[in-house]
């Protein structure tokens, strides 16, 4: 269901806020990926992206989060996430939380 994922995006100075809640899955990635966009093109040097709210994430919300971190690394912003705990587990058992800042 669409309507059961929020991206909200503050951004402040060259930090951007990025705080997702709900299903985060192949309907809602857009969503994501909008949100995303709108704080890297601010011209953020710190994305800060908070999942401790995620109930659920597919395979395709994990690619639209390694492709943020692919963008951040090549474009010199520094990336910390957030997760809630299934989003934990899932990462930890697909090995990609290595691959994150994870606070």
């Amino acid at each position: 269901m669409i309507g059961s994922f929020i991206v909200d995006v503050v951004i402040s100075g060259d930090e951007a806020f990025v705080t997702c809640s709900g299903e985060f899955d192949l309907a809602t990635a857009d969503r994501f990926r909008e949100g995303i966009a709108q704080a890297l093109a601010a011209g953020t040097r710190h994305l800060h992206v908070d999942c401790s709210g995620v109930s659920f994430i597919d395979s395709i919300g994990i690619r639209a989060l390694l492709h943020t971190a692919t963008s951040c690394r090549d474009g010199h912003t520094v990336l910390t996430l957030n997760m809630s705990p299934q989003m934990q587990r899932l990462f930890d058992t697909v090995g990609v939380t290595e691959l994150f800042s994870v606070v």
